[in-house]
């Protein structure tokens, strides 16, 4: 979309506020291992605001928090993983508009669903780094050796999807409506 049509300055800054948004969260929320609110905010901002921003935000995200954390191997993986979880959750923009009961339960196996992609495809960087190729058995030990993470990340994104989705949701709708 960006590329065949010039974005207007308004999409360009909500993208950069959004990004340093959940650039601040990790960045606050460092002394928690895996819990933070990162992939819970993009899943929040693709589903109001499309698939382009939440693929932008999601890899702009890795790439700007990473110069806190640290750049390496794992920071194009993140970027492809976040990004895609803002591009997929863009894509059920539709769930908002269920009954309430059902918005939520489908907002919440997104979460979870997220955390899953983000570890498999952490999980196969990983692979990747030690083998040079992709090993089968070393994926599945790489997998059972993060699952305790994997949980982390997956209860942390069920949270705070509980705890400020719905005012999140409205905010962002709010800005949408009054701006785009």
């Amino acid at each position: 979309k960006f590329e065949s049509s010039l974005p207007q300055a308004k999409e360009v800054v909500l993208i950069a506020v959004l990004t340093a948004l959940t650039v601040v969260m990790r960045i606050v929320f460092s002394p928690l291992p895996f819990f933070k609110p990162v992939t819970a905010l993009i899943i929040l901002a693709a589903l109001v605001f499309g698939s382009e921003a939440g693929f932008l935000i999601g890899a702009l995200s890795a790439l700007l928090s990473n110069f806190y954390y640290g750049q390496g191997i794992w920071t194009p993986f993140q970027m492809f993983a976040w990004g895609l979880i803002g591009s997929l959750s863009g894509l059920l923009k539709g769930i908002l508009k269920l009954e309430k009961f059902w918005s939520y339960f489908f907002l919440l196996m997104l979460g979870i669903f997220s955390g899953f992609v983000f570890a498999v495809i952490m999980d196969i960087q990983t692979v990747l780094f030690i083998d040079n190729y992709f090993n089968l058995k070393r994926f599945i030990l790489a997998t059972a050796a993060s699952f305790p993470f994997t949980l982390i990340h997956i209860f942390s994104n069920v949270f705070f999807l509980l705890a400020f989705g719905e005012i999140m949701l409205r905010i962002f709708g709010r800005i949408k409506d009054k701006y785009f």
